[in-house]
């Protein structure tokens, strides 16, 4: 997760979650 919009995406708060 580089970049914030990925994070913003329920579905990546798992991705995120580990960066």
């Amino acid at each position: 997760a580089t970049s914030s919009d990925e994070c913003s995406s329920s579905r990546n708060l798992i991705p995120c979650l580990i960066c």
